[in-house]
């Protein structure tokens, strides 16, 4: 009984010693966590199982694991916030202008500002958001020729535009990407590509189609892909479909040329 006491008092106090006690370590960088285990005041670690700390994350005050204390106490001022090395951690250190390592598209610019959600305003690091610059003046008017017809071969490192045509270098313009294709993700990009020629008054009627590069269509019919296949005797060749997923944007699904029995292929046909 004096044993079950004295295990009870001492598991009291370290409760109390506990409510009483800021754990050692220090919160992380909220924007590279998460947690479950909610608590409600910053300082007082009590709530959070573990070593846990109540911090202040993206999502409310919430327990997380700390990071190691700084060796010294650190009492820089930094326009950008501490340094986050390595991830989630905070070291000593100044963090440079999030804004130069972001690529913004032609006729915005980047600025940084607080990043949200976050449970207590300005410490939550910072992030950047590139708005239309209105220092930039160009030319309104449309350079000529037309936005491409497809996207298929329009490269990865053409640079993002928003705006008129002459943000763009030599004759390329500004024009708008389909959606899920080549534009970004979550919706429709504009880039600086090489324009195609206008063949709106183009009256030809092509059972092959016009031919296109992959970018642009012009006004001169397809060539039969069977003109270039030689069949064996007996055989015939026939326009079959390509297995292909067809996008917007892209040009169309070609037909293969396959060299097929005569009765075969009058059947299929």
């Amino acid at each position: 009984m004096k044993l079950f006491l004295l295990l009870l008092t001492i598991i009291s106090i370290k409760i109390v010693i506990k409510a009483e006690t800021i754990l050692n370590g220090q919160c992380p960088s909220p924007r590279y966590v998460s947690s479950g285990l909610s608590c409600s005041t910053e300082g007082d670690d009590s709530p959070c199982p573990w070593d846990y700390k109540c911090c202040p994350l993206i999502d409310g005050m919430k327990c997380f694991s700390p990071c190691p204390e700084f060796t010294q106490p650190c009492t820089i001022q930094c326009p950008f916030g501490l340094k986050v090395d390595p991830v989630p951690c905070y070291v000593c250190e100044c963090a440079s202008d999030p804004c130069l390592s972001t690529t913004c598209p032609l006729g915005t610019k980047c600025i940084s500002k607080d990043f949200e959600p976050c449970a207590i305003q300005g410490r939550c690091d910072m992030k950047t958001e590139c708005i239309d610059d209105p220092s930039i003046h160009v030319d309104p008017t449309p350079k000529p020729k037309k936005c491409p017809d497809y996207w298929s071969s329009v490269g990865d490192n053409s640079q993002a535009c928003k705006g008129p045509d002459a943000l763009c270098p030599g004759e390329e313009k500004c024009c708008q990407a389909p959606a899920n294709n080549f534009g970004p993700p979550n919706g429709v990009g504009s880039y600086c590509v090489q324009p195609c020629d206008d063949i709106s008054n183009c009256t030809l009627q092509c059972p092959h189609g016009l031919v296109n590069d992959g970018s642009c269509q012009f006004c001169q019919c397809a060539p039969n892909p069977c003109d270039g296949i030689t069949c064996a005797f007996g055989e015939t060749c026939r326009l079959l479909p390509t297995p292909c997923a067809h996008f917007p944007g892209r040009p169309p699904c070609p037909l293969t040329p396959v060299c097929m029995k005569q009765y075969l292929s009058e059947f299929i046909h």
